[in-house]
Formats: structure tokens, C-alpha cells, sequence
């Protein structure tokens, strides 16, 4: 199963600690994962992560991106 997570960034934080948690789990269990980073300030837990080009946590045209990397990847699920 093909998973993609979208996240605001992946500073140090609560949800950004269970999103790296979830991800690995999920590579662990066979699953292909990636990880959609709106705003790449620091990426404090070093998982493999697609960095949005607008890099920024407002930005409408983050919509548009999202749009074209879940087409481009033929994910099964978004998360």
C-alpha cells in the first residue's frame, strides 16, 4: 500500500514525533511511505521527507502541491 502524510513541518513536537513513530512503524511493516513537508524549517527526526518548493505553512499554492504529488505518486491513502 502506497501512504502519504502531510505535515505543517518536522520541528520538535508532539505530533511530529507521533508522525515519525506512525511512519516507521509503517516501513517496518512493508508499507511504502512518504511524508509531504509543508515547511521544512529543521527537520529534527532525519526521515526521508518530500519538502514542499513554497515552504511555507500559508501559502495556497501548498494546495496546488499537494494536489500534484498525489497524483504524481498514485497514493492509495492520505493522511
Amino acid at each position: 500500500m502506497k501512504i502519504l502524510h502531510v505535515i505543517t513541518s518536522l520541528e520538535l513536537g508532539g505530533a511530529e514525533k507521533l508522525l515519525v513513530d506512525i511512519v516507521n512503524l509503517q516501513r517496518e511493516k512493508g508499507e511504502d511511505v512518504d511524508v509531504l513537508v509543508l515547511y521544512d524549517k529543521e527537520n529534527v527526526f532525519s526521515i526521508n521527507s518530500i519538502t514542499s518548493k513554497y515552504n511555507s505553512k500559508t501559502s495556497y499554492k501548498n494546495i496546488f502541491e499537494i494536489l500534484s504529488v498525489i497524483k504524481k505518486g498514485d497514493y492509495d491513502i492520505v493522511h
